[in-house]
């Protein structure tokens, strides 16, 4: 549900949860034998010379993806190479630089972690804002009886029906607590929160290809687990034909590593499992679907999933939120 709300301290916004991130290998090199790479050179400009010697390696240029005389000390371009051809391009290019064009992951409540760096929080420093102020949020709702959220809300507007207002997702009362939330009450993880997770999907909507026969996955999920102790259950099902896909799975990962997994083996039949947390065993998490595609086949395909977890560890009486994501 798309809706806005107005806040007399600060708050209502909208996230997109539409079409999620595909994080299958073919995205940085394909069964061709190529790899999607970024060339860049130390300078402002690079001789044109470089673009016309990628595609005489059997390169393709992207589209749009060209930087010459746009920054002071950096230069280059993106494309797609044979693997095989990289070593050979690169050597007629002293100076060259060549990296792999991948997604790049920011967990939000590990960023600072990952960048080095420290933030700069309203408690550490003593912001508080200017409670003159009003923020709009466009989000998936608002839950107007949240303890957080008592006397904050001036308004709201539901832009997608003319039901109530209501936030079956949840994110909307979750980014409406973190900006303006009273902080009235305590959490320290002793319920577990509950995510709900569907789509329904082409395969062509996901990849670019679909001769291959094998295998594709798709991270719907993530979350930093630092609660020991705790259990992580899932219960799922997917809808898709087995004309199309012989094989559908929900797939647990901890830091990159397969954990548990549920085989969707019929179509429309629910499958849970529950995976404990141990102290050795806290982190993030990853929860992805992963299918087997016939070959030729564009199949179609939806699930439906929740997800029982133990966010964040809290300290017991401390009223100020801590960047959870």
């Amino acid at each position: 549900m798309g809706t806005s709300f107005i806040f007399n301290l600060i708050i209502p916004y909208k996230l997109n949860f539409g079409k999620q991130e595909s994080v299958d290998e073919h995205l940085h090199s394909s069964n061709n034998g190529k790899k999607s790479v970024i060339v860049f050179f130390n300078e402002s400009t690079f001789d044109a010379n470089a673009k016309t010697k990628f595609e005489f390696y059997g390169g393709n240029l992207k589209e749009n993806e060209d930087w010459n005389a746009l920054f002071n000390n950096f230069s280059g371009f993106a494309g797609v190479i044979p693997i095989e051809n990289i070593s050979k391009y690169k050597s007629e290019f002293p100076d060259i630089n060549i990296e792999t064009d991948e997604i790049i992951e920011v967990q939000m409540n590990y960023a600072s972690i990952q960048t080095q760096s420290v933030n700069s929080t309203w408690y550490i420093n003593g912001y508080k804002g200017n409670t003159d102020s009003s923020i709009a949020v466009l989000d998936s709702g608002v839950n107007l009886n949240h303890d957080f959220l008592q006397g904050r809300i001036t308004g709201w507007q539901n832009f997608i029906s003319q039901d109530p207002m209501t936030d079956d997702n949840g994110h909307g009362t979750f980014i409406s607590s973190v900006i303006a939330g009273t902080g009235t009450s305590t959490y320290n993880s002793t319920s577990p929160s509950m995510v709900n997770l569907y789509g329904n999907y082409s395969h062509l909507d996901l990849f670019d290809e679909y001769l291959p026969s094998k295998n594709y996955s798709v991270k719907i999920f993530s979350t930093n687990i630092s609660k020991s102790d705790s259990i992580i259950a899932i219960n799922s099902t997917s809808n898709f034909q087995l004309s199309e896909i012989d094989g559908f799975w929900f797939e647990l990962y901890l830091n990159s590593i397969l954990v548990n997994s549920s085989h969707i083996q019929n179509p429309n039949q629910y499958y849970s499992f529950i995976h404990s947390v141990p102290q050795t065993e806290r982190g993030i998490y990853d929860l992805y679907i992963k299918y087997h595609k016939k070959i030729s086949s564009i199949p179609l395909f939806s699930f439906n999933s929740s997800v029982s977890f133990f966010p964040e560890s809290h300290t017991e009486h401390f009223n100020h939120f801590t960047g959870n994501s």
